[in-house]
């Protein structure tokens, strides 16, 4: 680091983030390193001094779909689009420090993003898609964020006449993997099939993580259960942003299984080096 730098930041002081909304605090950024929040919704921040900072985030994962009812055959819910991620970063340079500045965490539909207030976005990071009743939801998709990543499509689910499997969610580089789709009742005595988890053929992509937890199948006859969410992408040690499995199909008076829910957002600010 430059002598005339190193000189500069010493004579303004620490970098200080006060931060208000759905969770509160203040963090100094330059002896405690990068503030991780992850509670949903909206933020507004205020800086103790001007000074550049790095944006890093995730989006929310989306639902997977719920499975269908039917008198015969039925098919399985698709599996939730993964978040996208910018585990990269994008330097911001904070000129405005009294309140001017907010942020989402996987709020609106699973956006993330970070704003100075009521103008310019900074990043911004959609959420992944909802898996619909046989369809897989979308993967998240970039809106700002030079050095992002959208995230994976989820699975479609197992089609009522039995013709196609569940599938698995679609990898994606750098961000997360979509959730996989549920299975379809192909008929008598076949429950459900279970939702896919992140990581093999009847689940998401891994995207830059482990795997999701999969859903079990059914235990009675024509139904079953949620998978888990697809891969995420790692965040201080933890996975944020995989889309849900889809549920599995059931007869009529039996209960369809639910799709599982997608995974949270993160949003990370930290001082540039």
């Amino acid at each position: 680091m430059p002598i005339a730098t190193t000189c500069l930041r010493g004579w303004l002081g620490p970098m200080l983030v006060t931060y208000t909304g759905a969770a509160s605090g203040t963090w100094n950024l330059s002896k405690d390193g990068p503030l991780y929040l992850t509670t949903t919704g909206s933020y507004t921040f205020t800086f103790s001094r001007p000074g550049d900072i790095v944006v890093k985030g995730v989006s929310g994962g989306g639902n997977g779909g719920n499975g269908q009812l039917n008198s015969q055959y039925a098919a399985g819910g698709g599996g939730g689009g993964g978040g996208a991620a910018d585990t990269v970063g994008e330097t911001v340079r904070v000129t405005q420090v009294a309140s001017n500045y907010t942020g989402a965490v996987g709020a609106a539909a699973g956006e993330t993003n970070f704003r100075l207030s009521g103008s310019t976005y900074y990043l911004r990071l959609l959420g992944g898609s909802a898996g619909g009743t046989n369809a897989g939801g979308a993967g998240g998709t970039v809106s700002v964020g030079a050095n992002a990543s959208a995230g994976g499509g989820g699975g479609n689910g197992g089609t009522a006449d039995g013709v196609t499997a569940a599938q698995a969610g679609t990898a994606a580089a750098n961000a997360a993997g979509g959730g996989g789709g549920g299975g379809n009742d192909s008929g008598s005595p076949n429950a459900g099939a279970a939702g896919g988890n992140g990581k093999d053929q009847s689940g998401g992509g891994t995207g830059t993580s482990a795997s999701g937890t999969a859903g079990t199948a059914g235990t009675g006859s024509f139904y079953g259960t949620g998978g888990g969410g697809g891969g995420g992408v790692l965040v201080n040690g933890v996975y944020y942003g995989g889309g849900g499995g889809g549920g599995g199909a059931a007869r009529t008076s039996y209960a369809a299984g639910s799709g599982g829910a997608g995974s949270q957002g993160v949003l990370v600010l930290q001082v540039a080096p």
